[in-house]
C-alpha cells in the first residue's frame, strides 16, 4: 500500500466504479503555529493584567478597612480615658493603667505606633508618631479635636463633667446635682460690646443702660428695685394696681372740663 502525506495538498480517494474524489485538507504550516502561539501569549497577558488589577483592588480595600479600624479604636481609646476619669476622679497615667482597670482591651494603633498618654490638669493629650507629616495630617483630619505637628498627631481628651470637683472655679454650662454654686458667677461679666441673646426670664435688682431697643417685646412680669430710664414707651402700663391708661383718660377728662370752664369765664389759669 502506498503511503500518502496528508500535509502535501489534495488527496485522491478512489470510490466504486473507478472514479476518484479529490479531498483538500487544511495545511498546517509554520504560520498556523505562529498564530496559536500569539493567542496564547495575549491570553496570558490579559490574565496577568486582570490578576494584577484584582490584587491592587483587594489591597485598597484592606487599607480602607484597616483605616476604619484605626479610627474606631481611637474613638474607643478616647472613651476609655473619659470612663477611667469619671470612675476614679483622676486622669489615667498610662495606657497600661487603662487596660489594668478593664476600660480598654485589644486595640489597633495606626501604623503599629503606640499612643502615648500625657495627663494634664484639665485634659489628657494622646500623642502618636506617624510615618510622615502627610500621614499625620490625614489622621488628624479624621479625628475630632485632633491636630498635627510635623509627624506628631495630638488628640485632646477633656475632663468629663461627671468628675468635676464641687469647688471648681469654673462656670458650668449644665446644672450639676447638689452643686448650684457651679452655675453662679463670682465677678462681673464683661461681654465686650457683644449681644446677650436667648433670655427666657430676666431678673435684676437694678438695671442701668444708655439705651434699650427691641423691635418687639412682650413682658409678662418685670421685677426691679431700681430703674433709671430716659424714656419708656408702652401700650399698657399698671403701677401700684392702677392702670396708666385709666389715669390718662381721667387727666384728659379733667383737661376738657377745665377748658370748658375757662370758655364760660368761670375759671382762670
Amino acid at each position: 500500500m502506498k503511503s500518502t502525506d496528508l500535509n502535501s495538498g489534495p488527496l485522491a480517494a478512489p470510490i466504486l466504479g473507478g472514479a476518484e474524489v479529490i479531498v483538500r485538507l487544511p495545511l498546517r504550516g509554520r504560520s498556523s503555529l505562529g498564530f496559536v502561539l500569539l493567542e496564547v501569549i495575549i491570553a496570558t497577558v490579559l490574565l496577568a493584567a486582570s490578576l494584577l488589577v484584582f490584587a491592587q483592588w483587594q489591597q485598597v480595600q484592606q487599607q480602607q478597612q484597616q483605616r476604619h479600624q484605626w479610627l474606631a479604636d481611637t474613638e474607643r481609646l478616647q472613651q476609655a480615658v473619659r470612663s477611667y476619669w469619671s470612675d476614679t476622679g483622676q486622669p489615667p497615667p498610662s495606657f497600661a493603667q487603662l487596660q489594668q482597670h478593664g476600660h480598654l482591651q485589644q486595640l489597633t494603633t495606626p501604623w503599629q505606633q503606640p499612643w502615648l498618654l500625657q495627663p494634664q490638669q484639665r485634659y489628657v493629650q494622646l500623642r502618636l508618631t506617624a510615618p510622615s507629616a502627610a500621614a499625620a495630617s490625614w489622621l488628624a483630619g479624621q479625628i475630632v479635636g485632633a491636630s498635627a505637628n510635623a509627624e506628631q498627631v495630638l488628640v485632646t481628651v477633656w475632663q468629663p463633667a461627671q468628675s468635676y470637683h464641687p469647688d471648681s472655679p469654673y462656670l458650668y454650662r449644665v446644672a450639676i446635682a447638689d452643686a448650684p454654686q457651679l452655675n453662679q458667677m463670682h465677678t462681673d461679666l464683661d461681654l465686650r460690646q457683644h449681644n446677650l441673646q436667648g433670655i427666657d426670664q430676666l431678673r435684676a435688682s437694678a438695671w442701668y443702660g444708655q439705651s434699650l431697643s427691641a423691635p418687639e417685646a412682650q413682658l409678662v412680669q418685670v421685677q426691679s428695685e431700681h430703674g433709671h430710664f430716659t424714656m419708656v414707651t408702652a401700650a399698657q402700663a399698671v403701677i401700684g394696681g392702677i392702670s396708666m391708661e385709666q389715669v390718662w383718660q381721667r387727666i384728659t377728662e379733667y383737661q376738657q372740663l377745665w377748658e370748658l370752664c375757662v370758655a364760660r369765664g368761670g375759671c382762670q389759669g
